[in-house]
């Protein structure tokens, strides 16, 4: 099988006045289809840098990053954007919703770039939120949801592309334990349904879901 993503000798710095900053030093990395990932490592550690590499969010200044076997690592900003818009999936730790916009919307908005019609948008999203149990919030604002449902609600917007890797940075970080294990649970069986999961936290307990860990330190791959 060929990886879905891989990263070869990718180093990332950056200046800070006079210094020279090394994010990332000579990582290699593979990550196959159906792969759940969890990344690991302390504050600085690199962590943030390695999921901008990963979802087309920033590129590398040594290295190759290989997506589908295409390379990605020095292409413009604007073939980023394409790919992170059909490919990638984002779930955040502050859930990113537009307040204005009601549970139904928020999960559709991302199709709206994609040149979909309103109402095959709106069928979509209904979709995904009766699968990650918010049939009866669809008309809900955020500021009318907990916690645990506006990350239900970031889950469904992550998907409603139908992209195949979904990148969550510390998706459970403002949840309490009960409510981060059933978004846990969600993410479980959305990689059991064939997406590839990559998971960024600081909590030890939730890489027991992982079929692959990575551990970060000082910008390098020290285990997993």
């Amino acid at each position: 099988m060929q990886p879905l993503i891989k990263l070869e000798n990718v180093e990332k710095t950056y200046k800070m006045g006079d210094q020279k900053v090394t994010a990332l030093d000579k990582i290699n990395l593979e990550i196959y289809p159906e792969d759940f990932v969890s990344i690991q490592g302390p504050s600085g550690s690199g962590k943030s840098t390695i999921v901008n590499m990963i979802g087309c969010l920033d590129t590398p200044s040594k290295g190759e990053i290989y997506l589908e076997k295409h390379n990605i690592a020095h292409l413009p900003e604007s073939d980023l954007a394409q790919i992170r818009g059909k490919k990638i999936g984002f779930i955040f730790q502050i859930f990113n919703l537009i307040p204005s916009l009601t549970a139904l919307e928020n999960v559709a908005l991302p199709m709206t770039f994609q040149n979909i019609p309103r109402y095959m948008r709106l069928k979509r999203a209904q979709e995904l939120l009766n699968q990650v149990g918010l049939s009866n919030r669809l008309k809900h604002l955020p500021s009318e949801l907990s916690g645990g449902q506006k990350q239900r609600v970031a889950i469904a917007r992550s998907l409603i592309n139908n992209p195949e890797i979904i990148l969550a940075d510390e998706p459970t970080g403002n949840l309490d334990i009960k409510t981060g294990n059933e978004i846990m649970q969600i993410l479980k069986d959305f990689n059991k349904k064939g997406k590839t999961i990559i998971l960024v936290t600081h909590n030890p307990e939730l890489t027991k879901l992982a079929n692959k860990k990575i551990i970060l330190k000082d910008g390098k791959i020290i285990g997993g």
